[in-house]
């Protein structure tokens, strides 16, 4: 079986709160994780964090956020100009 590709699937405003909407999405059985989350010896990045999921997971990743978090048609909007394939796991 060939690895699941990853897609970035949804733009988080800041590393805290991307790391609990992949949290949430973890505890929903959906696999996700930050692409732009660099650990500083300063503390997490204030600045926006792509959250990735294999190919599969996508959609419903990005419908369970819509859900959850209530993300809107704007959000909605940037959410779908990210979905691209990031490579292979």
């Amino acid at each position: 079986m060939a690895p699941s590709k990853w897609v970035e699937f949804v733009i988080a405003p800041d590393q805290v709160t991307g790391e609990m909407w992949c949290s949430m999405l973890r505890a929903s059985g959906v696999n996700c994780r930050l692409r732009d989350s660099n650990p500083s010896f300063f503390g997490p990045s204030l600045f926006p964090v792509r959250l990735m999921a294999p190919e599969n997971e996508s959609d419903l990743a990005l419908q369970l956020l819509e859900q959850d978090v209530e993300l809107g048609p704007r959000n909605r909007v940037v959410a779908m100009s990210v979905r691209r394939v990031v490579g292979a796991d």
